[in-house]
């Protein structure tokens, strides 16, 4: 009897086999690699979200400008201020000495060094949401045959600027892939976004 309790309690205390581990190892690895590009997918899904409502909300921003001054925000300079100078200066006039937006968002997108971009329409911050003011110059946005004074853009989740500057720009389109190549745009007034 004292022989059959020390070997059930050796086996009670015996580790796993390596097989046992290896088999395990494998287990969480298959699980870890069918979760990974779910989760990543829903980060993206979650910014481009995010994109959208900031687009929005800075639309309406610009909108509610409008209204007050009969023209949207001007181009680089402002009061001597150059808004595109400092990434703290994007859209200031939205939200100072008139708060038509509480604070300026984010891109989700934006890159960890901000760009200067030069644009043939207007302005164009250093990193974050770009604003293209056709109106200043007397000209309009010619987007599939509508005409838009203004644009509020991201580079989307492929982080290529040099999109948004061609002769054609290439919009963002979910139905392309999830990271495909082209731009995030609202275009104004109007609403409209690609």
């Amino acid at each position: 009897m004292e022989e059959e309790t020390r070997m059930s309690i050796m086996r009670a205390t015996r580790g796993f086999t390596l097989i046992e581990l290896l088999i395990v190892v494998a287990i969480i690895g298959i699980l870890a690699a069918i979760a990974v590009p779910n989760f990543i997918n829903a980060q993206i899904k979650a910014k481009l979200s995010r994109v959208y409502s900031d687009l929005r909300a800075l639309s309406n921003a610009l909108e509610m400008y409008r209204i007050d001054n009969n023209t949207y925000p001007g181009g680089e300079n402002w009061n001597g201020t150059k808004w595109w100078t400092k990434h703290t200066y994007r859209f200031h006039i939205l939200t100072t000495p008139v708060a038509y937006i509480s604070t300026v968002p984010i891109d989700p997108f934006q890159t960890a060094t901000p760009q200067q971009i030069n644009s043939s329409l207007g302005t164009i911050w250093d990193g974050g949401y770009v604003y293209d003011d056709a109106s200043r110059s007397g000209q309009t946005l010619n987007v599939y045959g509508k005409s838009y004074q203004y644009t509020v853009r991201s580079p989307g989740p492929a982080l290529d600027w040099s999109l948004a500057h061609a002769s054609y720009v290439n919009y963002y389109s979910i139905s392309n892939g999830l990271t495909s190549l082209g731009v995030i745009a609202y275009l104004g007034p109007g609403g409209t976004i690609y």
